[in-house]
């Protein structure tokens, strides 16, 4: 797993097999996003102060390079957000003109060229979720009704920009939910797994597991279980013992204060914290989704409107 710090601007690359990190980078950035370039084994960094990152674990020691800046954009500099890699030339950032609290815009970059572009492929008050789909041509994005990141009565609307129509146009809107939606992944062919702020109790996985679908889409009772928590140190190690890895090992409660999340391959949910004492933690669910032959285990359909 890739996993990014913004306390310190770092990259760790942990190993989910033996619990420990393998190797770590140093940045000097506010990381506030990252993505893995597809066919590659390079990653790329949002900066919260308004850059991208790329950095090629290929090489020894690990190639930094600034892709792209948003300080020349026409709007002013951009407080990014998130980031989403399509393929080796292009990728999708999200950002906010620094002051402006109240529109987030999503904009393609051109990773040979070091270009952002000067359209605005979709604007909202907060983006905070991108993933994108080359196998399905479309780009998935959270927008979400307001930028304050602490606010517990937010709504995302779950949109999508279809390559076939360069990503241009009105949005479709695939699914309307009731919280601040922090990242998104897919789990399975139509299954998404949805980060949650301000969602659930201490003794939930901050996650909402849903099925998409062309009535809009259904919110699955899925079984989440915490597999390990693995607190990172700022010098690059998995801490022994600590006050979260007894609390979620023991008692499985979450860490709180999730700030990412994806799913890896093996379907292995993977959410990254940050405690009191500002050590990085992560902690791996098992996570079940029932299938779709078995019912949908719904508690909540709504229609894409």
């Amino acid at each position: 797993m890739a996993v990014t710090s913004s306390t310190k601007g770092e990259l760790f690359l942990v190993s989910k097999a033996s619990q420990s990190v393998l190797r770590r980078v140093e940045l000097d950035v506010k990381a506030e996003s990252l993505c893995a370039v597809p066919g590659t084994r390079r990653v790329l960094v949002a900066d919260g102060r308004g850059t991208l990152c790329c950095v090629d674990t290929a090489t020894e020691p690990a190639t930094v390079a600034c892709v792209a800046g948003s300080a020349h954009h026409a709007g002013g500099a951009m407080r990014l957000t998130s980031v989403a890699a399509w393929d080796e030339r292009t990728c999708f950032a999200a950002g906010a003109v620094r002051g402006d609290k109240t529109r987030c815009s999503v904009r393609r970059v051109d990773l040979v060229k070091n270009e952002v572009a000067e359209d605005a492929l979709l604007e909202a008050p907060m983006v905070r979720a991108l993933l994108a789909e080359p196998d399905r041509g479309r780009l998935l994005a959270g927008a979400i009704d307001c930028a304050d990141e602490e606010s517990d009565d937010c709504a995302t609307r779950l949109v999508a920009l279809h390559a076939s129509n360069d990503f241009a146009g009105p949005p479709e809107i695939l699914a309307t939910v009731d919280f601040f939606v922090h990242a998104a992944s897919r789990h399975s062919e139509d299954v998404y797994v949805l980060l949650a702020r301000h969602s659930g109790s201490k003794w939930e996985a901050p996650v909402k597991v849903v099925r998409l679908h062309a009535a809009g889409h259904s919110v699955l009772a899925s079984v989440q279980g915490i597999h390990a928590t693995l607190p990172i140190s700022h010098g690059g190690a998995i801490a022994g013992l600590s006050y979260a890895g007894l609390m979620g090992g023991v008692f499985g409660v979450r860490a709180g204060r999730e700030h990412a999340m994806a799913v890896a391959p093996d379907g292995t949910l993977v959410t990254g914290c940050v405690d009191k004492s500002s050590r990085g933690i992560l902690q791996l669910w098992n996570l079940e989704v029932p299938d779709a032959a078995a019912g949908t285990g719904s508690t909540e359909t709504t229609a894409a409107a």
